[in-house]
């Protein structure tokens, strides 16, 4: 995702999926 491009592997994979629910909303709304 995102933050693995940008080095934050250290995030928490419930942080990170939720960044990916926002941005799979966000192409929706597109």
């Amino acid at each position: 995702g995102l933050y693995e491009k940008f080095g934050f592997e250290a995030v928490s994979e419930p942080f990170i999926l939720e960044s990916r629910v926002h941005v799979k909303m966000v192409y929706k709304r597109e």
